[in-house]
């Protein structure tokens, strides 16, 4: 699972604060962060955005990715996200250590969503992605809100949290649901999955209405069917 998680640039209205939240996690999916930075945002298409080199490390990343026929209804790749992945939520710093590769992929069923980003950062060791979901989990039981650093400007963006339902969501994963307390003020349903040394972030928003929690849900299931190396 920012100028940070949730930087991302919107058609239309709508260009975010961002998750700026993870990623983007820009400033619509979650909060301010940087690329291997200092706090960080989510959104994009699927191609290499990390220190992997090689092809070996570049077809287990491709098989960490959904697809657009991996999901249901009309989904179509979308601009990649723009941003990093590092921030903290509630407390929680969401890439402790840097990953050793990482990617990042988009969709969208139209101009103003729904709209779908998908960021992928793999670890040295699973106790890293297990650990980050582990103190979310725990994090988000005691925490309303929290403020992003900013990504450079000297700006920090607030998000109000709340809890999310997702049908579903195996025991390591975490979920939640935050709104930019200003500017765009954008709904973002963030999911994030430790699964083996891979740390997976979802990230399901829309311009002008609240996100569907099925659409998490859906990206959530594909990843679980994934074979993964």
């Amino acid at each position: 699972m920012a100028d940070g998680l949730l930087r991302t640039a919107l058609r239309g209205r709508a260009r975010a604060v961002l998750v700026g939240s993870l990623a983007g996690l820009v400033c619509v999916v979650s909060a301010c962060g940087s690329e291997g930075g200092s706090a960080g945002t989510a959104g994009g298409s699927a191609t290499s955005s990390s220190s992997s080199s090689g092809t070996v490390e570049e077809a287990d990343l491709r098989a960490w990715m959904v697809r657009a026929e991996d999901l249901p209804g009309r989904w179509r790749s979308s601009e990649r996200p723009t941003g990093g992945f590092r921030q903290q939520v509630c407390g929680v710093d969401i890439e402790p250590t840097p990953p050793t590769s990482g990617d990042r992929v988009r969709f969208s069923q139209g101009g103003l969503g729904p709209f779908l980003a998908q960021y992928v950062r793999l670890h040295d060791s699973a106790r890293v992605p297990q650990r980050v979901v582990g103190d979310l989990q725990g994090a988000l039981q005691g925490c309303d809100h929290y403020t992003t650093k900013g990504d450079g400007s000297g700006q920090s963006a607030r998000f109000r949290v709340e809890p999310l339902q997702v049908d579903g969501l195996p025991d390591h994963a975490v979920a939640w649901r935050q709104t930019a307390t200003r500017g765009a003020r954008i709904t973002t349903d963030m999911v994030l999955v430790a699964k083996g040394e891979g740390l997976v972030a979802f990230v399901s928003y829309a311009v002008r209405e609240d996100p569907n929690p099925q659409v998490v849900a859906d990206a959530v299931a594909a990843l679980e069917r994934k074979d993964l190396p």
